[in-house]
């Protein structure tokens, strides 16, 4: 009875000593990529932990031929109707239209969409048809969509470690919105304008921490550019409001 007494105690030492360091590493590595000061190294990790994603860039289908619907496939109507557009004016002079116009789809229904068109367009000089170019800065938006969350977060509740874990959840869990961002051409408009929303927000929240007129104009210049990607940007004033609440 006393060995097995002393084996359960042994092995509960040696688990509680486990535990320890396990915690131990936590720390340190939250404290080697802390969201406020190392916001850089824990880019990094973002963009490791999203480099398995690359495999949605690599293994996307290429259907280019006609304007079918395959919402599961790369290329469908919406892809079409932009291409089809870019191939027809990319000119400097169709840029500047797309900021009092009409986005780059020309649907029925208008959107004001520039920077997303301007991103695009970009997009297409770089890579023409070749649509890993297009998904491989979609695939980016993420890794920053990642990195700005666990900044947010951390500012928020402020906490190092539940903003790391939110980066890490952000990355690691494959949400179906994660792969249409990521396969869909005309889902840039959602991975631009969460990008530049966050940024607005964190940088509100660091106004209104330090009080630093900077602050508030970049945040209101990252608001503007969310704005002139997708129209969801509207919701701000009170995201902004809830998130200094």
């Amino acid at each position: 009875m006393n060995d097995c007494f002393h084996q359960l105690n042994h092995f509960w030492q040696r688990g509680v000593e486990g535990v320890a360091r396990g915690y131990q590493l936590v720390r340190r590595g939250i404290a080697w990529c802390h969201p406020w000061r190392q916001p850089y190294r824990l880019l990094l990790v973002m963009v490791a932990l999203n480099v398995p994603k690359l495999v949605l860039v690599v293994r996307a289908p290429n259907h280019i031929s006609s304007p079918n619907i395959a919402f599961d496939t790369w290329f469908y109507h919406d892809e079409y109707h932009i291409l089809k557009a870019l191939d027809k004016d990319h000119s400097l002079r169709q840029v500047v239209r797309w900021f009092y116009g009409n986005w780059v789809e020309q649907t029925p229904n208008p959107y004001y969409r520039p920077l997303t068109s301007v991103s695009l367009w970009v997009d297409y000089l770089l890579w023409r048809h070749n649509h890993r170019g297009y998904l491989l800065t979609s695939w980016f938006l993420q890794c920053l969509t990642g990195w700005l969350l666990a900044l947010l977060v951390t500012r928020v509740v402020h906490n190092a470690a539940c903003g790391v874990l939110t980066g890490v959840m952000f990355a690691l869990v494959w949400l179906p919105s994660s792969r249409t961002v990521i396969h869909h051409m005309s889902a840039r408009t959602d991975g631009l304008c969460a990008v530049w929303m966050l940024v607005a927000l964190v940088g509100t929240l660091r106004w209104i921490d330090t009080g630093h007129r900077r602050w508030l104009l970049a945040s209101s210049g990252a608001a503007l550019m969310a704005l002139w990607s997708k129209e969801m940007a509207i919701a701000l004033p009170l995201l902004a409001a809830l998130c200094g609440f």
